[in-house]
């Protein structure tokens, strides 16, 4: 099934889906990742043919990859909204399709399909939680940049939140559709996934972590900037605070993060 959304208009599901409870399929939001998409694409099929893409305005023949490719589902944005809001339209156009759980991936290659099964595991352990990936990003370079950032958020998740995440910054995650669409979720860009972890945890839904391998293709086009991104979440940051502050937000009810080592 292949299916093109523009901007502003919903997608409706397949009329003849008949679900399971525990049926889940996997979010990849891209943007401009023309090079990577295609063995990140034929590596989760490999895996599940449950898989939404959504290109979030791509101008770099990202399009032209996705099209050739039969049997997923494609959610276009005319024009680039952020990652934030492309994983809002994979995660609604999911659990409009009957979806109860989405795993979310990125596109450039960096999260593996074969640690699709250690989400998948925790899932079957723990159906409410929202479950993140802890990558190991020792060394230089890159992961130096990407450690120094997940620090500073990981820090200023536990200020809001007094529960500890080892990668708040991680996208390779996996959604309980219901929970997560009913928290009231703003953000747009790169710090989506911050917003989602404290909104989770103040509302009480439990957090497990599963560890998984980071790979950075080379060559690949990479949307991290140092800079921008650490003004996102620290406008974020303020943001949250005064809300908790304000309106008395409960530290997660009392019922904290697990952590599969």
């Amino acid at each position: 099934m292949k299916r093109s959304t523009p901007e502003g208009e919903r997608a409706s599901p397949p009329n003849d889906i008949n679900r399971s409870p525990s049926s889940f399929c996997i979010v990849v939001p891209t943007y401009n990742n023309q090079l990577t998409m295609g063995d990140v694409i034929k590596d989760i099929l490999k895996v599940t043919p449950d898989l939404i893409v959504v290109n979030d305005g791509s101008t770099d023949g990202a399009d032209k990859v996705l099209s050739a490719i039969p049997g997923i589902t494609v959610i276009t944005h005319e024009r680039n909204l952020g990652k934030g809001a492309a994983l809002v339209s994979g995660l609604r156009f999911a659990a409009h399709s009957n979806y109860n759980y989405t795993i979310t991936m990125d596109g450039d290659g960096q999260h593996l399909a074969v640690d699709l099964s250690k989400f998948l595991e925790e899932m079957e352990n723990h159906p409410d939680a929202l479950i993140v990936g802890r990558r190991n990003l020792a060394g230089g370079g890159k992961r130096l940049k990407s450690r120094l950032l997940r620090a500073h958020s990981n820090f200023w998740v536990w200020v809001l939140t007094q529960k500890w995440v080892g990668d708040s910054q991680c996208g390779f995650r996996a959604y309980p559709l219901a929970s997560i669409l009913e928290l009231p979720l703003k953000k747009q860009k790169y710090d989506f996934e911050i917003e989602v972890l404290v909104m989770a945890l103040w509302a009480g839904t439990p957090i497990r972590e599963v560890p998984i391998a980071v790979n950075y293709v080379p060559g690949s086009k990479s949307h991290f900037r140092p800079f921008r991104d650490f003004m996102l979440v620290s406008v974020l940051i303020i943001s949250l605070l005064f809300q908790k502050i304000i309106q008395k937000m409960p530290c997660a009810y009392g019922k904290g993060t697990g952590r599969n080592t």
